[in-house]
């Protein structure tokens, strides 16, 4: 039988997903302070006009000094859906502490980019593809291939880019991948009545700590703590937020894969087993793409990198340090 109210149950699942990979620590990148959260960005964020949109980023160098040598790589880490550099808090310095180069990136509509957004993740592919070769241009410290790291929606994203740049991609690490199948609801997408409900709801849904703490809740696999909900839902409600989540969800949907066959570069793929926001499919993407590892978590939810970073910032320096043969 045909739900009655398919239209509030939309808003609620779109309420989980824009908030369910918002999952980080307020714990702030060098130089952030807890109370800068909420109303403004960090202190080393930087902004890029790329393609029409203002691109919203951090960039971590290796630490300076008389036996400091050039990065040994450039790392560009791209968050999941609803997400934004803040998921990051852990990992980024770490790899710059150990001599990468480390770019993070909001993509849009989601953390502090503003501006037009291609929805379907492919054309985020090559969105960033065009944000990197203006850093390039705006005088990176370094030149030469990337490092893709993407989380969840975000591994989808450094997939297409990866299979976009086979030249361009030094290797990938994926963290709980959304790479697989199909994404999104074209059909819901689509509606009229579901975009006119958001267009109505989703400003005052997001604004309610209650429903930000329940996604997060679910991602982390604990309850989320009140400064937690803060710093993610600040960039959720940021002025103008809600109009360009409803644009992008117009075309968000995406029935092509990645073409994950073609992925030559390395590839590390880490993903707990008790993931509740994107089903555990590890082996099975591994045998998809050629020169890759993958390592289960056991017991362990979706974002990774928040709730056991020490064991991914061990197993993504030892892969990374594995690269120098290749």
């Amino acid at each position: 039988m045909p739900d009655p109210r398919p239209a509030p149950r939309g808003i609620r699942l779109l309420g989980l997903l824009l908030a369910s990979c918002a999952a980080g620590s307020i714990a702030a990148l060098p130089g952030a302070t807890q109370a800068a959260v909420p109303g403004q960005a960090w202190a080393e964020s930087s902004w890029l006009e790329v393609s029409g949109s203002r691109l919203h980023y951090l960039r971590l160098l290796p630490p300076a000094g008389p036996e400091a040598g050039p990065a040994k790589a450039r790392v560009l880490l791209i968050h999941g859906f609803a997400a934004s550099v803040y998921c990051w808090s852990a990992l980024a310095p770490a790899l710059a502490r150990e001599g990468y180069e480390v770019v993070a990136v909001d993509w849009p509509p989601f953390g502090r980019s503003e501006g037009p957004s291609p929805g379907r993740p492919e054309a985020k592919a090559s969105l960033l593809w065009a944000f990197l070769d203006a850093l390039d241009c705006s005088g990176a410290p370094w030149a030469g291939p990337w490092i893709l790291v993407g989380h969840s929606l975000g591994g989808r994203i450094a997939s297409w880019m990866a299979g976009q740049r086979p030249a361009g991609a030094q290797a990938l690490v994926l963290l709980a991948p959304a790479s697989l199948g199909s994404v999104g609801s074209p059909g819901l997408a689509s509606s009229a009545l579901f975009i006119s409900v958001l267009e109505k709801r989703l400003s005052a849904y997001l604004a309610k700590p209650a429903k930000i703490a329940s996604a997060l809740g679910r991602a982390y696999g604990r309850k989320a703590l009140p400064e937690e909900i803060l710093a993610y839902q600040a960039p959720l409600t940021r002025p103008g937020a809600d109009r360009e989540l409803i644009a992008w969800a117009r075309t968000a949907s995406e029935t092509t894969e990645p073409p994950l066959g073609k992925i030559s570069s390395p590839c590390l793929i880490l993903w707990g087993t008790a993931d509740r926001i994107v089903r555990n499919q590890g082996r099975r993407l591994s045998s998809r793409i050629g020169a890759s590892t993958y390592i289960a978590y056991p017991g362990s939810g979706h974002v990774l990198m928040e709730t056991e970073s020490p064991k991914v910032e061990k197993d993504v320096l030892a892969f990374l340090g594995s690269l120098a043969g290749h």
